[in-house]
């Protein structure tokens, strides 16, 4: 079988720095160069959407700075199941971030100009990385079973029956594609753990969507199949869990 090759983005506002990191990545035969930008913030756009293994980044640049950018992707560095976390390497022609990038955790900081040797060795500890914290999809089952308050039944409910799921105080609302709900006595992050991550995706501090039932997304709101009422889309999650699931699959 043709092993996958990883994915890797270079951003650099200087030109031949640019050209000379994205040769490196060209001549590595495991890796695949998506995508070389200048422009930091049109950067940060393609990161979302190409869903990168590898961004080697340059610390000084005009608008957003490597720093800048860190700040808002650095839930993609944190293991999930199924998918191989994020690994930034930053780069600069000074030493002095080197502190600051091993304090948040880069993957490693290179001083400008570096040799491919070094490259490479940046490479060798992506990899090792990924060999210690990689999460494998645990095998989950397609249903499970609840009791409602107030009752004594144990009552199975299909995984694919959930269109939604609402928390309200201590409390979960399931809403099924029948357009009944249950209550059931658990927070919603205590039912969230046992729910397949490929298919629920939080929406909202208060929501759990299954992407299977979405039918559109309207700025603020999300429609959804066999439900009249539309569910709240917050700004937060426009960028992690249902946004980057949106972002994945848009074609513009």
């Amino acid at each position: 079988m043709k092993q996958k090759k990883i994915r890797v983005m270079v951003v650099d506002d200087e030109p031949e720095a640019l050209k000379s990191v994205s040769e490196f990545v060209r001549k590595t035969k495991i890796l695949h160069l998506v995508s070389s930008e200048k422009d930091p913030t049109a950067a940060l756009h393609k990161i979302f959407r190409l869903n990168i293994d590898i961004l080697l980044i340059d610390m000084e640049m005009p608008g957003l700075s490597g720093l800048d950018i860190f700040e808002q992707i650095k839930h993609l560095t944190l293991p999930s199941p199924g998918r191989r976390p994020l690994r930034v390497i930053a780069s600069s022609a000074h030493r002095e971030y080197a502190a600051e990038t091993y304090r948040l955790r880069f993957t490693d900081y290179l001083v400008k100009p570096y040799s491919y040797s070094t490259f490479m060795d940046s490479i060798n500890k992506v990899l090792e990385s990924w060999d210690t914290s990689y999460v494998r999809p645990p095998q989950i089952d397609e249903l499970f079973f609840v009791r409602e308050a107030g009752s004594l039944v144990q009552q199975r409910i299909d995984f694919s029956e959930i269109v939604y799921l609402q928390a309200d105080a201590m409390e979960t609302w399931i809403w099924l594609d029948n357009d009944t709900k249950k209550i059931i006595r658990l927070g919603l992050g205590q039912i969230e753990a046992s729910l397949p991550v490929e298919t629920f995706k939080r929406c909202h501090k208060s929501f759990i969507v299954n992407v299977d039932y979405v039918r559109k997304v309207v700025g603020d709101s999300i429609a959804l199949h066999h439900i009249k009422e539309s569910i709240p889309y917050g700004a937060t999650y426009k960028q992690k869990d249902f946004g980057l699931w949106v972002i994945h699959n848009s074609l513009v």
